[in-house]
């Protein structure tokens, strides 16, 4: 007699369950880096929003005309009059950092203002600010970073 040609349902069952097996040992790491990607894809798109935003309040605050431009100083907002003539307000609502009431940067947790005078001394009167710094806390996928700058306004003494 013949011996049959083909596999036994044990010996299927068998290189299905090994198959089953490797396919999730393969899978995790697969996972953890769609996983990683991802984070970093997500904390990429933030640092480049507050960068922008960052970039665009310096560039306004460095052109400001006159020592009255700047109307309102305080640690979390800042208002002041553009060279058009505009009012200008940049704040934090939530956690979008808004300019008057257009979103900048979202993922925003805090934002910080210090005014100083010529000496490089903080100083809470308008009239004085010369440079100001801005620094920018960023919340997003479980952590936490912060880009700020130092700005030089270009105002008149």
């Amino acid at each position: 007699m013949k011996k049959p040609i083909g596999f036994t349902l044990i010996e299927m069952v068998i290189v299905i369950s090994i198959i089953a097996i490797l396919s999730v040992m393969s899978a995790i790491p697969i996972l953890r880096g769609y996983t990683a990607y991802n984070t970093s894809k997500t904390t990429m798109i933030a640092d480049a929003q507050a960068r922008y935003a960052l970039e665009r309040m310096a560039r306004e605050l460095r052109n400001l005309a006159s020592k009255t431009a700047i109307t309102t100083a305080s640690a979390a907002t800042i208002t002041f009059v553009d060279s058009s003539g505009a009012t200008v307000t940049y704040s934090l609502s939530g956690s979008q950092l808004l300019r008057n009431s257009d979103v900048l940067a979202d993922n925003i947790s805090s934002i910080t203002f210090t005014y100083l005078d010529s000496t490089g001394s903080v100083t809470a009167v308008l009239a004085n600010i010369r440079f100001i710094t801005i620094s920018l806390n960023v919340s997003i996928s479980n952590a936490t970073f912060t880009t700020s700058t130092a700005i030089y306004t270009r105002i008149p003494l």
